[in-house]
């Protein structure tokens, strides 16, 4: 066994397998291929093995080569306590065959061995969550909103700033399957939705009227090819309606929070906005837990966890342009840029979990089944999957790994935020 240090992530792994243990392994397969072949004159289980062998010769040593790297691969990394972050690919210097050694060589990501600094008792400021009558007002009003009704208005006019415009707009050439409304009408508020040029060119509409103009899309754009661009766009105003607020009563507090009286409901919005903040503002202190520990140490790249992040942004950028019909060549120029624009914050969320799993195996952290279990079902519900089909996927992808790398990442942070000394923020 020869190991050599690439960097402070990477390492090379070349073994050697003799002879004798490579022709025991090829035997196991065949006679597993033996048990499970028939073959004219012959009953099933009872064919040759050489006519077995000679007959599977390439599934049989590849089996063979699968069960070798596997088996010795594992070993000795456990014997080396190296941590493997990533799946590595397994490089022969030359076939399997009987009686000769076997050759392979790996590279694998793996726990650094870092000089941790102190991080227990790092003090740290949280904000103390509270609310006024007024904010809970404003959310009385939100929820109006979420439960309001649309009422067409048959005025020949353009829509008003808090009435919602029915509208089917697309872009002219290039930008054209980017930014359409497609086949369903897009029903958007006017002075909340959309920016400043394009509701401008709505105000102008009557029902029933197109219009092409124009427009300049701002540099923040969702959709980043037409991000700071400018794109003829044609609009037509289907219909205009008004937002139907539903009266503030009981039957309005059943309807929000499950209770009886609009003081009960009132009391319910305000404990679980408090709830709330409270989780925004533990979130908060945790980040900067993290933030203030990383600038203590200089932790290394793996080029797996950064890739690893940089896919779940894409993930989620993604779906909704595979939904939307966007042609593949204009997807994979969006993801491309994407992947740019991402690769910063995914190298500092690698580094992030990098630092968190050398805490884990220092603390002896571990993850329970039971944590495992919950997440994989959740995203499995997410994905709208059968849990079942969803772990063998997971697993045959190097998904599961990752997300009990995410997990394991997440209890870290918690340790962190529970050995922390707190004080309330001023």
């Amino acid at each position: 066994m020869k190991i050599e240090t690439l960097n402070q992530v990477r390492r090379k792994i070349e073994l050697t397998i003799p002879a004798r243990e490579v022709d025991a392994v090829i035997d196991k397969v065949v006679a597993r291929y033996q048990s499970q072949t028939s073959r004219k004159g012959f009953r099933k289980g009872k064919v040759l093995l050489k006519s077995i062998e000679s007959r599977f010769r390439d599934e049989i040593m590849a089996q063979a080569g699968e069960l070798l790297y596997n088996q010795h691969a594992g070993a000795v990394l456990k014997k080396a306590k190296l941590s493997p972050l990533n799946r590595f690919q397994i490089s022969t210097a030359g076939p399997i065959e009987r009686g000769k050694d076997l050759t392979f060589s790996f590279v694998v990501e793996v726990l650094p061995d870092l000089d941790l600094p102190e991080y227990k008792g790092m003090k740290i400021r949280q904000k103390t969550p509270t609310i006024t009558d007024a904010k809970v007002d404003e959310l009385v009003a939100a929820y109006q909103e979420e439960f309001s009704t649309l009422e067409p208005i048959t005025e020949p006019r353009g829509p008003e700033k808090g009435e919602v415009a029915e509208i089917v707009f697309m872009a002219d050439g290039d930008f054209a399957s980017l930014f359409t409304s497609g086949d369903t009408p897009f029903q958007m508020t006017m002075g909340r939705d959309f920016f400043a040029s394009f509701e401008t060119l709505i105000h102008t509409l009557k029902p029933g009227e197109t219009r092409t103009e124009t427009l300049d899309f701002p540099e923040d754009f969702h959709i980043l090819e037409m991000a700071g661009q400018s794109a003829a766009v044609q609009v037509t105003l289907k219909i205009i309606y008004q937002k139907m607020l539903p009266q503030v009563d009981e039957a309005f507090a059943m309807k929000v929070a499950n209770v009886t009286s609009v003081e009960q409901m009132h009391e319910n919005i305000k404990q679980r906005q408090l709830a709330r903040l409270e989780r925004e503002y533990n979130q908060e202190a945790k980040q900067r837990l993290v933030k203030n520990l990383l600038e203590k140490i200089d932790v290394p790249l793996a080029p797996s966890l950064v890739r690893h992040h940089i896919n779940k942004a894409v993930a989620s950028h993604f779906k909704p342009l595979k939904a939307a019909g966007v042609p593949w060549e204009e997807a994979k120029k969006q993801i491309l840029a994407l992947e740019k624009k991402q690769k910063p914050f995914a190298e500092k969320a690698a580094k992030v979990q990098l630092l968190m799993m050398c805490i884990a195996m220092k603390e002896k952290i571990t993850l329970s089944e039971e944590v495992v279990g919950k997440r994989i079902y959740e995203l499995a519900a997410r994905d709208k999957k059968d849990v079942k089909n969803f772990i063998i996927q997971a697993q045959k992808s190097g998904r599961f790994s990752q997300i009990k790398k995410d997990l394991m990442v997440e209890k870290v942070i918690d340790f962190l935020y529970n050995h922390a000394c707190i004080t309330p923020a001023a």
